[in-house]
């Protein structure tokens, strides 16, 4: 089995769902963390200067 880790944009493209729809509707309730996700520290400067410093990233399963 492999792994692929999605920022919450790319999970938006490949499920054509709104990158808000994913933060307030799935996450947490249909997307657990631990299982789903994991949460990280953002290395991204643009976010580090924008005060977003969190990212969350899909983990898809494939073959």
């Amino acid at each position: 089995m492999n792994l692929t880790y999605l920022t919450t944009e790319g999970l938006s493209e490949r499920i054509h769902y709104d990158q808000r729809t994913i933060r307030e509707r799935l996450k947490d309730s249909v997307l657990i963390e631990g299982v789903h996700y994991m949460a990280g520290v953002s290395t991204n400067a643009d976010e580090v200067a924008a005060g977003s410093t969190k990212t969350e990233l899909a983990r898809v399963e494939h073959e």
